[in-house]
């Protein structure tokens, strides 16, 4: 008797030492004809899964019902779609099995109304979706939840044409490893999704994410965003990193395409280090960036970084780009450093706040402010230590020294305003002022001499009298009036806040032939609609559109014939079916019947084409076969095309113009995965290859 009582509670230890990937398979077979997860004549073997068990589902279902036991795993195959209709909790925090496995041509639909929680050990993942996932679905249905209270990858998608669709809320926390780790695949948010207590990157991501909805990150230990080497990352709402690179590193990391959308505002609290670098490819800000520094930063923790001192990068802040940079609670952290390799083009408005008043903006780069661009220095100044800055733009500055140090080469063909200084930069460098210090009457006041051409600095820009517009500047700053001043002297503005000239001494000029009332240019797709109206007409002949890439050389693209005279209000229409990848300038020329020619105020839009491709011919290949390359649907211009293998290493590069081909050689390459990489003036493309 006491032997047998030995025996038996020796067996007992043994099953409960088992680990849980070693519980029996409960495969869901739909005996009963049912869909209650409840009833046991729907699994195989007949039962309720137990605790602890594997679930396999591989039929067309949606689930019902409750979960009376929590399973170690759940893996959806064999091309199922199943929808959860029922609320779910799978794994107990020690289940050594990734939670969700969703294998090729699968689908898990997460209903509304139900939420499935994954609770699993911090060595597996939350959710599943290896490289050999193909088709793979995951969709968090609108009002569904997706919890997932750690795991080593909370979500781990690897197959290229995996996906996972969030329209409801996920909440990622306490990840072992990355939040997300996408080798591959879509993820497209337009919910909500909350990363907190990452122990690596909140995302990694070497695929495509796009978020429509709301994403906060915060407390990950390394990067907020990892955007690795064949990652696109497109942000067109809100995303929030809150202490991003807790223990090292940034908030957004980025090695390939990022953008930030016209609707998209990202913000960005005190990371460890930067809270933005672009060290590879091209960052693109149409919408609303905020920046703040960590408090007590050193000279290295800057807001946004651009490049280094070997890799080459791009920071574009758009004409409706607004970036606001608070460079911390001391006069050391920089809100902003181009590296030698860096690229800084600034269209838009950007305010620096706070740190280091010397060195605001610090360049050992390119670094350009183009037309339309205001860099508010607030009480602090642009260091030029290396390479060229120039200003197209408006510089702004109270510092009471010139907002400009150079160091290196500096032009100024727009415009400055700072206080108690009448020079554009100081330092040992080559400065060259061709602009106007907005603070010297001087220089803000022309006599025209009864002209009808004056020069206003060297920049190209529409200038208004009294919101008309009467002309614009050609690259040189001259001007020729075509429209009617309503004074003499008369104030002009160009659309750069604070910026007026007064012109003394101007040609008189005979009325305009029409009264415009509105000019617009609206990108619909591939088109642009153009639209114009007029409130009255005086021997209107026609009326020409005429477009260009960069403002200053048009070319007309249609017509539509005048009403002659008119006093009623007449709208006009035309469409431009094939504009310019970039940018598209277009005005209005109206031409009398005498021959008299008229200009516009100039209208712009962004125009990215959906159509550009870059074709590798073939994408699968061995070293002895040929890589044929082509631009599809590119423009006559040069893109640089760089082979790139997965440590991010160049191995090629070559140059190439639309509608060329163009064979490479790759017989001295190993084998493995490689990113093609294509930069051009206005695009970046990517594809990838495999040589076996």
């Amino acid at each position: 008797m006491h032997a047998m009582s030995k025996k038996l509670t020796l067996t007992i230890v043994t099953h409960l030492l088992l680990p849980l990937s070693l519980c029996a398979q409960s495969i869901w077979d739909g005996g009963a004809g049912t869909t209650n997860w409840q009833d046991a004549n729907n699994w195989d073997p007949d039962g309720v899964p137990a605790a602890g068990a594997l679930v396999q589902i591989g039929t067309d279902v949606m689930l019902t019902g409750t979960v009376p036991n929590i399973p170690a795993q759940v893996r959806i195959t064999s091309g199922a779609t199943v929808t959860l209709g029922l609320d779910v909790t799978i794994g107990d925090g020690t289940t050594t099995e990734h939670g969700l496995r969703i294998n090729a041509n699968g689908t898990l639909n997460i209903a509304s109304g139900k939420t499935l929680t994954i609770n699993v050990a911090t060595s597996n993942n939350g959710v599943q979706m290896p490289y050999a996932s193909n088709n793979a679905r995951l969709n968090i249905k609108a009002g569904a939840d997706l919890v997932i209270q750690q795991a080593f990858h909370g979500i781990n998608l690897g197959s290229s044409s995996a996906d996972i669709l969030n329209e409801g809320d996920v909440d990622i926390s306490n990840a072992n490893s990355d939040a997300i780790r996408m080798t591959d695949g879509d993820f497209t948010n337009d919910g909500t999704l909350t990363i907190t207590g990452a122990d690596s990157d909140g995302i990694e991501n070497d695929g495509n994410f796009i978020n429509n909805g709301t994403i906060e990150i915060e407390d990950a230990d390394r990067y907020g965003i990892y955007n690795n080497a064949g990652g696109v990352f497109m942000n067109k709402s809100t995303l929030e990193i809150t202490n991003p690179g807790a223990v090292t590193n940034d908030g957004i990391y980025s090695i390939n395409t990022f953008e930030n959308t016209s609707t998209g505002t990202i913000t960005i609290s005190k990371p460890f280090d930067d809270c933005i670098a672009q060290i590879e490819s091209t960052f693109t800000n149409n919408g609303i960036i905020n920046l703040t520094v960590k408090n007590f930063p050193s000279s290295t923790n800057n807001g946004l970084v651009v490049g280094t001192a070997s890799d080459a990068a791009t920071f574009i802040n758009s004409s409706s780009g607004t970036i606001n940079i608070d460079g911390g609670s001391t006069a050391i952290g920089r809100g902003m450093y181009v590296y030698e390799m860096g690229t800084f083009n600034n269209f838009g408005q950007m305010t620096f706040t706070n740190g280091s008043n010397s060195a605001r903006l610090y360049s050992r780069g390119t670094s350009v402010n183009e037309l339309g661009g205001t860099l508010d220095m607030t009480n602090g100044r642009v260091n030029v230590n290396m390479g060229t800055f120039d200003n197209h733009g408006l510089i702004k500055s109270i510092r009471g020294t010139p907002g400009v140090f150079n160091d290196a080469t500096a032009t100024n063909n727009g415009f400055f305003n700072y206080a108690g200084t009448g020079s554009f930069a100081n330092g040992s460098g080559t400065t060259t002022d061709n602009g106007i210090d907005l603070n010297d009457v001087a220089q803000t006041t022309i006599d025209a001499g009864g002209s009808c051409t004056v020069d206003i600095a060297e920049a190209s820009y529409e200038y208004f009298d009294g919101g008309n517009s009467v002309g614009s500047t050609d690259a040189s700053g001259s001007i020729t009036f075509s429209g009617v001043l309503s004074s003499d002297p008369v104030s002009l503005t160009n659309g750069l806040s604070g910026v007026t000239i007064t012109i003394e001494n101007v040609c008189v000029l005979a009325l305009l032939p029409i009264e415009l009332i509105y000019f617009d240019a609206k990108l619909k797709g591939d088109i642009v609609n153009l639209e114009w109206q007029t409130a009255t007409e005086v021997n209107n002949d026609y009326i020409a559109v005429e477009r260009s890439s960069d403002g200053l050389s048009f070319t007309e693209i249609g017509r539509r014939e005048g009403a002659i005279n008119s006093t009623q209000a007449i709208t006009y229409r035309l469409t431009d079916r094939q504009p310019h990848n970039g940018h598209n300038f277009y005005r209005l020329r109206q031409v009398d019947l005498d021959g008299t020619v008229y200009y516009s105020e100039i209208v712009s839009v962004f125009y990215t084409s959906k159509n550009l491709r870059l074709i590798a011919n073939p994408s699968l290949l061995s070293r002895d076969t040929e890589l044929k390359l082509e631009l599809s649907n590119f423009p006559e211009e040069e893109m640089v095309i760089e082979l790139v293998d997965i440590q991010g290493r160049s191995m090629k590069k070559i140059s190439l113009t639309g509608g060329q081909h163009h064979a490479v050689d790759i017989s001295g390459l190993s084998s493995g995965l490689y990113l093609l990489k294509g930069t051009g003036k206005y695009a970046y493309l990517t594809t990838k290859i495999m040589i076996i």
